[in-house]
Order: structure tokens, then C-alpha cells, then sequence
């Protein structure tokens, strides 16, 4: 907890533009993410802004839709901390806090008109498949909301599921998945919306705060982002609240930095991607270059 001193320091601060680690008010801090980190999982992602780490892993798993969508799979979300991440985790607060974070992404994730949620239907009304977003907090240090919706999207952007046919000899249908592990076929999350949090302190927003800045926020402006418009608005109540045209200033300024974050991070996807392959490719040439040399030694 930070002292009175200090956050009349931080809010005199962010009045004049200039924030205590730097930054202007708008500037985001460094996002370090890698996909593919847990093998056990379809797709996976470690992400960092500064001190706020989460591990992100996916599980698809195949069951029974709801009468209510037959023909579309889903994705829940679900947010956990580790016991030391930090104290504001602690206690009933913090997994309240988790479980409406895992909520609204949740409902996020589950847009059918950004998300193709019927290219995860196997049989209708029988059998779809449901992808299982896990997301471990590993340190914190503000702007949970949003470093968990960058590690949401890179972690299914990630997630490769294997490919099932359907057998039917005028019995029930009969689902076989296939035993090749590169047979395999991906979500396209392209469109998938990115949290962009803003946080009114004093008379300013600020965006990725930290935790410091938390402490000194009157409330906040959620927005969920695809890389063409906002899609959803939420105002998060806390010991102050907002004119109407302060937010509609805050929904402008979110949307036009969630349409940049969504181009470079969606870029960098790619280049991961790249990344991966490369290493790929490069490990068959030097296993091939093995094994033609244990066959030559031996047959020599």
C-alpha cells in the first residue's frame, strides 16, 4: 500500500502527463510473450508486463453442447493465482476479483460473430469440442484484465487441435481422432477482441497501470477491442464516477489504442509463429543429417 504522500505524488504526476516510472499517460510498457511453453497442453503462452506474469495453457476437450447451440463449441476461461503473486490476491478479494476477470473474457471469447464457435462442432447436438483457457498469475504489478486477455489470445492463437472424422454404418455416428499428431487444425482468433483498460485518476486516464496507480484510481473503463471497433463497454465502479463525455473521451481513446495493440501484437503472433517453424525445420535437417550418418557408419 502505497502512502498518502506518495499518491498525492503519483496524481499530481499524471495531471501533468508524467508518470512515476516515465511514462506518459497513454504509454504502455513493454508486453515479452512466448507461446508453446507447456508441452502437455494444445497451446500455451508466458506473458510479462514488467512484474505481472501469467502462464496461460489450453485443454480441448470433447463433450455435449447445450440444447441452446447444438452446432457450436465454447471457450471458458478461468483465472488462478499463485499463493505469492502478490498480496492483493490474497483472500476472498482476490478470487472474487479472478472470477469476474474470468467471467468477462469468457464472455468475450464466446462472441459468435468474431469467433467461428461452429468450426469447433463435430456431430450436432452430440458432440463439440470446448477449449479450457487456465491462467496461473505468477507475479502481479497491475493491469490484470488485459495482460490476461493478450495471454488468452496468444495461448488459443497457439492451440492446435487434433483433427476427428466421423464413422457411421447406419448405427450411431462413431467419432474416430486422428492418431497423426500434425493432423491437426487451429481457431482463427484473428478477431478475437483485446481488453483495453483505462483507469481514471484525478481528472486524467491512464493506460496499464500499475499497481500503485490502481490504488489511486477513481474507477475504471473496460473495452473490449477486436481490430475494427469496440465491442463491449464495462464501468467498473470505485470510490468516484464518470461524466458521460469523459466516457465517451475514454471510449475514444481506448478503441484507437486497442485497434494499434491489436495490429502489433497480431503481428508479432505471426512472427512467433514464423519463429517456431523455422526451429522446426531446422531441427528435421539436423535429425535427418543424424540419421543419414548413423546409416552410413553402420552399413560402412
Amino acid at each position: 500500500m502505497s502512502s498518502e504522500g506518495e499518491k498525492i505524488y503519483l496524481i499530481d504526476g499524471i495531471q501533468d502527463n508524467i508518470r512515476i516510472d516515465g511514462r506518459e499517460n497513454l504509454d504502455y510498457r513493454s508486453i515479452e510473450f512466448e507461446t508453446g511453453v507447456i508441452n502437455t497442453c494444445n497451446g500455451s503462452c508466458l506473458l510479462k508486463i514488467e512484474d505481472t506474469k501469467l502462464l496461460a495453457g489450453v485443454k480441448a476437450e470433447l463433450t455435449s453442447p447445450p440444447a441452446s447451440s447444438p452446432d457450436r463449441g465454447w471457450i471458458e476461461v478461468s483465472i488462478e493465482s499463485t499463493p505469492h503473486a502478490c498480496l492483493e490476491f490474497e483472500g476472498k478479494g482476490g478470487d472474487d476479483f479472478a472470477a469476474d476477470v474470468s467471467q468477462l473474457l469468457t464472455q468475450v471469447c464466446n462472441n459468435d460473430k468474431l469467433i467461428d464457435l461452429k468450426s469447433l462442432c463435430v456431430i450436432p447436438g452430440q458432440q463439440v469440442w470446448v477449449l479450457y483457457v487456465d491462467i496461473m498469475v505468477l507475479g502481479y504489478e497491475g493491469n490484470l484484465i488485459d495482460a490476461a486477455s493478450l495471454a488468452t489470445k496468444a495461448a488459443l492463437f497457439d492451440t492446435k487441435i487434433q483433427s476427428v472424422g466421423v464413422k457411421s454404418d447406419g448405427e450411431e455416428p462413431e467419432i474416430v481422432v486422428s492418431d497423426d499428431p500434425y493432423d491437426v487444425f487451429s481457431l482463427n482468433v484473428s478477431q478475437l477482441p483485446l481488453m483495453v483498460t483505462l483507469h481514471r485518476v484525478g481528472s486524467e486516464f491512464i493506460i496499464d497501470a500499475t499497481s500503485e496507480e490502481e490504488e489511486c484510481s477513481i474507477c475504471k473503463l473496460v473495452l473490449a477491442v477486436s481490430p475494427e471497433e469496440t465491442v463491449m463497454m464495462k464501468l467498473i465502479g470505485g470510490s468516484g464516477s464518470l461524466h458521460i463525455g469523459s466516457i465517451e473521451t475514454g471510449t475514444e481513446v481506448g478503441q484507437e489504442f486497442g485497434k494499434k495493440l491489436q495490429k502489433s501484437f497480431g503481428e508479432s503472433l505471426e512472427k512467433e509463429k514464423n519463429l517456431h517453424r523455422t526451429k522446426k525445420k531446422l531441427f528435421n535437417i539436423v535429425l535427418f543429417i543424424v540419421l543419414v550418418f548413423l546409416l552410413y557408419y553402420f552399413v560402412i
